[in-house]
């Protein structure tokens, strides 16, 4: 800081004698106010944490350790938290992201509450919600403008940032299937947890010969659920692992299955469709537990605190001009499990057409573990499905609304869907923390943990979801 002087004609006088003096061999000028040395730095406290306002591309983190306190402003302890309908009778939490969703929830612009790390960091104080906070990992980064936070980011995969109100998840660092991808960062899932997707392109309107191609509305794949291992969470919010195959064109639905551990600690996996037609009305999430359970083990390895032992199964999905058709068929036993999906207007019986034109149409690969709760949900939640192995994906573009019509179609019109087809238009591993894929091809000839054989040359995908586990 510079600090302006003003000095009268006598004190000038006065420091021009000094001066000369001074010439004269005089003994040297001790420390004055110019010369001090550095003072120690001092220790952080509740009332003086740590506070990182500033970040660069090469910030480096800080190393926190819990428990994390939530404090007023000035370092107080405030006098009520709630979170939902729970009522806390303590401000202290194991949980860093515990710790900020009940500060955000809890502060105001006139009551703005902080939370601070054992070592006094401070890592959130409620303000707009333009300035984010920035985690890398589990190291804190510090707070800074959206745009700069964003540029921290997207070159630190495993990287995130919470809005400045604590309201939930800014952006998550992302991994990218290839480098140059059609993505639209609209279409970004912030509340949904770590997940891994890859679209297809859709169709082209006066495409080749000035002929239009109609986008991709039929997809097979065979899911080596074998190969995957599963583990549950244990911070009580409640989490669902999904498997499925979207497609979409006027409207969209995640069509496939949901994983949950049940109360007999078995691990079963159900249909389950996420639907956008306004046919469904409050009810477009929707599982099927009266269709059966499609997948299910009770195979556990205490080491690890994960599940294993799942059959192989084979997805089929037809997007139609009025619904969808799924089918998926587990291998070992044979046994198809369907969902026939048609919209009709209120009088049930008028075909409600949602999906006109299918040029538009566009299929997803997918997996993912998603948060039941909202707002700032936990990367401590231990839960994991890990190495879910999608072999031989392919897809055809729409002709008609006739299954058959796929089933029976050319081998020609047949196209393989992997991250180096020309057909992707994106595919990503969101919250890279962690979210991860791995596209390979097999070396040599092997054998999965079904028995089911594969061939040296062939290319898999798999996707995997593993947040850290707390034990």
């Amino acid at each position: 800081m510079k600090h302006k002087r003003f000095l009268s004609i006598l004190s000038l006088s006065f420091l021009a004698a000094c001066s000369l003096a001074s010439c004269g061999g005089g003994d040297e000028p001790g420390p004055g106010p110019d010369h001090d040395p550095d003072p120690t730095p001092t220790e952080p406290t509740v009332e003086n944490p740590l506070v990182v306002d500033e970040i660069t591309a090469d910030s480096e983190g800080v190393k926190l350790v819990a428990p994390f306190t939530i404090y007023t402003e000035d370092g107080g302890t405030p006098e009520e938290l709630e979170y939902n309908t729970e009522t806390f009778d303590s401000n202290v939490f194991e949980n860093m992201y515990e710790a900020i969703r009940v500060a955000g929830a809890n502060s105001t612009n006139a009551n703005k509450l902080q939370v601070q790390d054992a070592n006094h960091t401070q890592i959130f104080i409620r303000q707009k919600a333009s300035n984010w906070f920035v985690f890398d990992g589990h190291d804190y980064i510090g707070t800074d403008s959206q745009t700069t936070c964003k540029e921290y980011i997207d070159s630190h995969p495993n990287a995130y940032g919470i809005y400045g109100q604590g309201s939930g998840y800014a952006y998550l660092g992302r991994e990218d299937y290839v480098d140059e991808m059609e993505l639209s960062e609209t279409q970004l899932e912030l509340n949904a947890g770590a997940y891994n997707y890859m679209f297809s392109k859709n169709g082209v309107g006066a495409g080749e010969n000035g002929q239009s191609l109609n986008g991709f509305s039929y997809v097979t794949a065979t899911v080596r659920m074998s190969e995957m291992r599963y583990r549950p969470a244990t911070d009580g919010d409640g989490w669902n692992a999904y498997i499925f195959i979207n497609l979409r064109a006027g409207i969209i639905s995640d069509l496939g299955l949901i994983g949950n551990l049940m109360s007999d600690n078995t691990v079963q996996w159900r249909l389950v469709r996420n639907c956008t037609s306004t046919s469904h009305g409050a009810a477009g999430f929707l599982t099927f537990p009266e269709k059966g359970i499609v997948n299910q083990s009770t195979k556990y390895d205490a080491e690890t605190g994960e599940y294993y032992g799942f059959d192989d199964l084979y997805f089929e999905a037809c997007g139609l001009s009025n619904g969808w058709l799924l089918n998926i068929t587990n291998l070992r036993t044979g046994q198809t499990y369907s969902l026939d999906e048609r919209h009709y207007e209120s009088d049930g019986v008028t075909p409600l057409v949602e999906n006109p034109d299918p040029i538009y149409y566009q299929a997803l690969i997918a997996s993912s573990y998603c948060p039941v709760v909202g707002n700032v949900w936990n990367w401590d939640c231990g839960a994991a499905t890990t190495n879910v192995l999608w072999e031989n994906i392919t897809m055809q573009r729409y002709v008609d609304d006739n299954i058959e019509t796929y089933r029976n179609g050319d081998d020609s019109l047949k196209y393989k869907f992997t991250p180096d087809s020309e057909y992707l238009r994106d595919g990503y591993s969101q919250g890279a923390f962690a979210a991860s894929y791995e596209f390979g091809v097999y070396e040599e000839d092997g054998v999965y943990a079904s028995g089911a054989t594969y061939k040296k040359g062939d290319t898999y995908l798999s996707q995997s979801v593993s947040y850290t586990n707390p034990w």
